[in-house]
């Protein structure tokens, strides 16, 4: 796996954030392919992404902080990630509501449309 990629993600209002839900593993081969296309994915894009994990009897402290230096967090559990999901749509929904107002207001990653 060397990218992942979703056509016209960037314009498709349909489109709000990405995730990919995986295991990763400490030094596991298919790990750091996948944590360096999520890297390479967060540079093409201003919509949130996360790599979601339900694997916790591993040490992955290596890949999370890689994909985090990239702006990436990597959730852990499904339920998490759910919860973080959707506080992420209302912390949108907020944003739109005040852009509405026609109100300047910065947002945490650079560059987020929503």
């Amino acid at each position: 796996m060397r990218s992942i990629e979703c056509k016209n993600a960037d314009t498709d209002p349909g489109i709000a954030l990405g995730l990919f839900v995986s295991d990763p593993r400490g030094a596991y081969g298919y790990a750091e392919s996948y944590a360096d296309a999520v890297v390479q994915a967060a540079t093409r894009t201003n919509k949130p992404l996360a790599v979601v994990s339900n694997y916790s009897m591993v040490d992955d402290r290596k890949l999370a902080e890689k994909v985090r230096q990239a702006g990436v967090p990597l959730l852990r559990d499904t339920s998490n990630a759910l919860k973080a999901t959707s506080h992420m749509m209302t912390y949108r929904d907020l944003l739109n509501r005040w852009r509405s107002t026609n109100r300047s207001f910065k947002t945490q990653r650079d560059g987020w449309q929503c």
